[in-house]
């Protein structure tokens, strides 16, 4: 586990924390310990229990109030009630550590509570002391060579709001087992007071930052350029486009049948489910056959951020399964990428889909005759009833009572869409798949709550689920016992080789500017006249890119590095790079024109990269 998916995870369970908790309570020290202090260090710092020792006695002091650490103690902290106050009220503190003279002399109570957790600390060797009454918590190192008391540095977290709004970070790498055990709290108690760092250079310069001026030419160009390329980019559902840019590796190729052969043992079933219920004489075994096949378990598209899951599922609807998934599947896209906004909104946001898409494929699922038709054994047994027996002679009071019945059906979503679902499959003889897409770009709340909602379809609905997500979200889940009940099947999808992926992307880029490409790929153009003249100039162009890579490596390793492995940002940094005013693209093509060969450097494409639309380097846009 990293430091990074432990403090997200526990700055998570802390605001889990913080809206349980009554800030205006007065407790006493015990309550203070048990209703404050205990779930902190045990639910969000995920102490063990068998770490931490309370109530030690210290001969010559006293009892303290907890050591962590064994079998030598690292940390002494000391609790007081909650109506103890720290810090002076209101006061915003940094979020480096403060000197002990400065707090001494605002807060009595706080020096006071602190040295004697120093005393305690001394007499158990620990390295590290800390106060808290729950909401503000003080921690210090217990002794600094040759530095006086008054000039020991302190953390100071002034309230349950600080520490999450802005400094649970900080937190965490003050109070966590992994913190304590790394000592990573010293790197700054250990520093001495330092004046701030001097002003930057650059921000002596009029006018800083300065905006990057290209020629007339030059502008022209780089605009076409990125006409070509947002086109590119915004049209991926395009079969052309995926046939040329998408290059499965090895491992993805194996996925890609994995998958492929899914599908087609689901839509079998199905087909032999659907065939076998209008024979009666195997109709009992069918239906026990069924009910078992109903039971289906979603399969996950698992890599990291833009390592391809999204493309991966086009590239298996649109080409690897095109035949089976046009011919044998009702297929139900459901886009993560903007909504829902949060996680509770996860379940609405799932059926409103299906119930719109369905709506697209004909399916009238809230018609009368179509719930009849999906209820037709549900209904027979309601007949058969006390209820439907009674009313047999008063059919008036019988149909109000079937449509009472029906409702109790479709008024409950979830369960009235696993008999369509059903149904679908045997009257219309269609399997159904689900594609949860973009998933993977949302937080983990909306992750988790997706990925059991889409094992709940596949379980009940007896349909093919695919679910985007990253390893951290399957090894989280895993972790907490979300997948205890499920067995979900796994698709890793590896990190593309960069430089691949640019060369195809560069090639399809300059047939697209030379018109080489079917019509269909031009579909969303928005080409002026002024922009059509430039396209042969714009090929060239994107010809030259492509043998740029081929020839010098080293500009696939510095998209690769600047962007984590993560596609998305290097065709970012790629439109950023053709676009830059640092970058002389009518140079470039005059070059082009003249003797046809041009070679770019890494210099070329890290200045720019680095640049931006600014001369010098600007931090915050940079």
């Amino acid at each position: 586990m990293t430091t990074q998916w432990l403090a997200d995870d526990a700055h998570q369970a802390f605001r889990e924390l913080c809206d349980t908790l009554k800030p205006g309570e007065d407790v006493n020290e015990a309550k203070t310990r048990m209703r404050f202090i205990d779930q902190i260090l045990f639910k969000v710092l995920r102490w063990d229990e068998n770490d931490v020792w309370p109530e030690e006695y210290v001969r010559n002091v006293g009892y303290l109030d907890y050591e962590f650490g064994r079998p030598h103690c690292s940390l002494v902290l000391e609790a007081k009630r909650k109506g103890t106050t720290f810090v002076l009220h209101d006061r915003e503190y940094p979020s480096e550590p403060v000197p002990f003279g400065l707090l001494a002399t605002e807060c009595k109570e706080a020096a006071a509570a602190l040295s004697q957790a120093q005393n305690y600390a001394n007499q158990r060797g620990a390295r590290y002391s800390a106060i808290s009454n729950g909401h503000q918590w003080l921690l210090t190192m217990t002794f600094v060579p040759n530095q006086p008391v008054e000039d020991r540095l302190i953390y100071v977290f002034e309230s349950l709001e600080a520490i999450k709004s802005r400094k649970f970070r900080l937190f965490f790498e003050s109070f966590s087992p992994m913190a304590i055990r790394s000592n990573l709290p010293s790197r700054m108690l250990l520093d001495a007071r330092r004046a701030p760092a001097p002003p930057k250079l650059s921000t002596k310069i009029n006018g800083y930052p300065i905006d990057a001026e290209r020629n007339v030419l030059s502008h022209a160009v780089g605009g076409v350029l990125q006409l070509i390329w947002d086109a590119i980019d915004g049209d991926q559902d395009n079969e052309l486009f995926l046939r040329n840019c998408y290059i499965p590796s090895e491992p993805s190729e194996d996925m890609l049948r994995t998958a492929h052969t899914l599908l087609s043992q689901r839509a079998a079933t199905d087909e032999r489910l659907a065939a076998a219920t209008v024979r009666p004489a195997t109709r009992k075994s069918v239906l026990e056959h069924q009910e078992r096949s109903d039971r289906e378990q979603p399969v996950v598209i698992l890599g990291r951020i833009g390592h391809g899951k999204s493309t991966f599922l086009k590239y298996l609807r649109h080409i690897e399964a095109k035949d089976i998934l046009s011919r044998k599947y009702i297929q139900i896209d459901l886009n993560f990428l903007r909504t829902p906004a949060t996680a509770a909104e996860v379940p609405r946001f799932v059926m409103r889909q299906v119930q719109e898409q369905l709506k697209a494929y004909k399916i009238a699922f809230a018609d009368d005759h179509f719930v009849r038709r999906v209820l037709k054994q549900e209904l027979e047994d309601f007949h058969k009833s006390p209820r439907g027996v009674l009313l047999n002679d008063n059919p008036d009071e019988l149909a109000k009572a079937e449509v009472t019945f029906l409702e109790s059906f479709t008024n409950e979503s979830e369960r009235y869409m696993a008999h369509v679902m059903k149904f679908i499959r045997r009257s219309h003889r269609k399997s159904v798949a689900v594609f949860f897409d973009n998933l993977d770009r949302r937080g983990d709340d909306i992750q988790e709550q997706a990925f059991l909602r889409a094992a709940a379809m596949a379980n009940d609905w007896g349909v093919l689920v695919f679910v985007c997500l990253r390893p951290g979200t399957m090894q989280r889940s895993s972790a907490s016992g979300v997948l205890d009940t499920m067995a979900p099947r796994t698709l890793v999808i590896p990190q593309p080789d960069i430089g691949i992926v640019l060369r195809k992307r560069f090639q399809y880029a300059s047939r697209y500017a030379a018109r080489e490409l079917a019509p269909e790929a031009y579909i969303h153009e928005r080409f002026d006249d002024e922009a059509e003249e430039q396209l042969p100039d714009a090929s060239r162009f994107f010809s030259m890119c492509d043998q740029s890579i081929h020839r010098n490596r080293a500009l696939a390793k510095q998209y690769e590095a600047v962007s984590n492995g993560n596609i998305r940002k290097v065709m970012d940094y790629v439109k950023k790079v053709v676009t830059s005013q640092h970058l002389n693209t009518h140079k470039i093509i005059s070059i082009l024109n003249s003797s046809g060969g041009y070679t770019l450097a890494a210099h070329e494409t890290l200045r720019a990269m680095i640049y931006g639309p600014y001369v010098h380097f600007e931090p915050n846009t940079s």
